[in-house]
């Protein structure tokens, strides 16, 4: 079973950035093949790896509601069902280190609540061949609603010693418990008030 790492905290506190420096390490520690999440909307941690082009869930998502819609038959909505899980593996960008799973943005207005779904279920699929499962989570704390972290072993809280980022933190350890978190200091030398345990 991988090590299933989240980097979480509040939006612009490097959550990205230090995602794509810890990856790097480890494949440089040897610890890999590592598999990046990059369960952002907006898709930074691709760019930050070095990647330009994913294939990401919410495409995947589109391809499947488009198929279900002209489906003529019950045949073929089975048919639609044996292919899923082919569909969410090549949604996987492979190199010989690393893969990549991207999030994707939806479809207009609206939460990301489907996609986070997807996700959680790619994430579980996905991970076994992997020694390190690394999720890029979005801003805030929606994805540990979602249950999107709910294999994860340790939560990386990142805060910029704000009060804001503080009251983040706080926020994910009520949700995700205080005994599976480390908190994480960018740009700051105060990591402000954290919640106890952390």
């Amino acid at each position: 079973m991988p090590e299933i790492l989240a980097l979480c905290g509040k939006g612009g506190v490097g959550k990205t950035a230090i995602s794509a420096l810890l990856g790097r390490a480890i494949l440089d520690g040897q610890g890999g093949p590592v598999l990046f999440v990059d369960a952002d909307p907006v898709g930074g941690l691709t760019l930050a790896i070095g990647e330009t082009s994913v294939r990401n869930l919410a495409d995947v998502r589109r391809e499947v509601l488009a198929a279900a819609r002209a489906a003529q038959d019950e045949g073929d909505l089975v048919r639609l069902a044996d292919e899923v899980d082919y569909l969410l593996q090549a949604a996987l960008l492979e190199r010989d280190e690393y893969a990549v799973l991207s999030m994707g943005k939806r479809e207009g207005r609206g939460c990301n609540c489907r996609v986070n779904a997807l996700l959680r279920d790619a994430i579980d699929l996905a991970a076994s061949p992997f020694a390190v499962v690394l999720i890029d989570a979005e801003a805030g704390i929606e994805q540990i609603n979602r249950q999107v972290t709910r294999r994860v072993q340790r939560l990386v809280a990142i805060t910029d010693g704000s009060v804001r980022g503080a009251n983040t933190i706080s926020l994910i350890a009520e949700l995700f418990g205080p005994e599976k978190m480390f908190a994480l200091g960018n740009r700051t030398d105060d990591l402000g008030v954290l919640p106890e345990g952390v």
